[in-house]
This record gives structure tokens, C-alpha cells and sequence, in this order.
């Protein structure tokens, strides 16, 4: 079963900071510098946004293309740039 960027976007940040942690907060202001960021989901946005906060998502081309599906590739990107 395949799945989208940002429900492996939200699945990152879940597990990058614990469950404790209120995404309500994060500053969607991020999704912004993407052209596509308007067409992340709501309850994708701030998990989203979080992971561009802290560097472990930095698009491609400008765009994030939060529902085509992850590649194993990609999502190890992410966790790498997580992890620097």
C-alpha cells in the first residue's frame, strides 16, 4: 500500500517529537514559500509546516507535492535531514 507525502509528513513529525507535542502551534506561514503549499490538507498543514521548520522538508522545485505518493528515497531525506 502506497501512501502520500503528507501522510508520511504527518507520520515524521509525529514521530520526531512524541505525541505530547502541540502542533496546533506551528506557524503555517512555511507552507507559503511552496507554490502548492495552499494544497496540503488541514490536518496535514502543521505537521507539515514543522518539518519545513526545522529543515527535514525543503520541497522540490519549489513545490511539495503533498499528494503524490513517498518514495523510500525521499522519506530517507527527510530522516536524514531530520537527523543533521
Amino acid at each position: 500500500q502506497v501512501i502520500s507525502r503528507q501522510e508520511m509528513f504527518v507520520i515524521m513529525a509525529k514521530l520526531f517529537v512524541g505525541a505530547d507535542y502541540d502542533f496546533s502551534a506551528v506557524d503555517l506561514t512555511s507552507l507559503d514559500n511552496f507554490t502548492d503549499g495552499s494544497a496540503v490538507s488541514e490536518w496535514a498543514k502543521p505537521y507539515t509546516a514543522y518539518l519545513i521548520s526545522v529543515g527535514a522538508v525543503v520541497g522540490d522545485n519549489n513545490e511539495l507535492r503533498p499528494r503524490d505518493n513517498i518514495t523510500r528515497a525521499e522519506m530517507a531525506v527527510i530522516i536524514c535531514n531530520y537527523l543533521s
